[in-house]
């Protein structure tokens, strides 16, 4: 089941990934000036404590944030008088995404909103101004920076949240995915080659319980007119 459920991450990852225009890579010497998350320490810096083995959220926000809370603290942090880091949120779209530059490091923070076709199989009643008023939860963030030796980010990573569980790189094509499974979450470094050496520049940071939610009410979606359909005629 975990094994049929993780080779469905990568659609769905690259469902929320970030557009070409979105895209934007900082001075190699970001690792140096410790600037990159983990979604536990900065990667750029030695690990202050063991690894915690979880995944509740990514760095200060926890998953299933609101996109207001999360809106909230990521301007709390930009409007900051005394900051020990420059954060500057580039675009917003209510209830998707959020994308912000973090000390010359790209991070998208995505949403959720169970699709209201699917929320009325549970309330029939439910009206569209209701639906309009929840709001989504944070499940995704990934992390763009520029081309970086797979090894260095993987050991940074590796501070955080010990040893990997999982690998789909292939040592031939140089392509694949370094895999953390824990618990809460899921972490996927990508890998590619770049003059026949391993690099990296891109991680994700995934909610375990979001994206199960997701892909389960992804089906219901498709199935939502037949399920109520069907529905009425038993209730009726």
């Amino acid at each position: 089941m975990q094994r049929a459920f993780l080779l469905t991450i990568p659609a769905l990852i690259l469902t929320y990934s970030l557009s070409a225009e979105e895209m934007y890579f900082a001075p190699d010497s970001m690792i140096a000036q410790g600037n990159l998350r983990t979604g536990e320490v900065d990667m750029g810096q030695p690990a202050q404590r063991a690894p915690t083995g979880g995944l509740p959220g990514f760095a200060e926000v926890p998953w299933k944030s609101t996109y207001s809370e999360v809106k909230t603290r990521l301007k709390s942090l930009s409007t900051a008088a005394v900051a020990t880091e420059r954060v500057e949120i580039l675009s917003e779209e209510k209830n998707k995404s959020i994308l912000v530059r973090r000390n010359d490091v790209m991070y998208r923070y995505n949403f959720y909103k169970t699709p209201i076709e699917v929320v009325r199989l549970a309330n029939h009643d439910l009206k569209q101004e209701e639906y309009d008023q929840t709001e989504a939860q944070l499940f995704h963030v990934k992390v763009i920076f520029s081309l970086i030796p797979a090894d260095q980010i993987e050991t940074k990573i590796e501070k955080s949240h010990g040893g990997r569980t999982k690998s789909t790189v292939d040592d031939k094509t140089m392509e694949g995915a370094q895999i953390w499974e824990l618990t809460g979450g899921l972490v996927f470094q990508w890998v590619e080659p770049y003059k026949k050496m391993k690099f990296s520049r891109t991680v994700d940071f995934l909610s375990d319980d979001m994206a199960r939610q997701i892909m389960k009410e992804y089906k219901d979606y498709f199935d939502a007119k037949e399920k109520w359909i069907l529905q009425n005629i038993l209730l009726y």
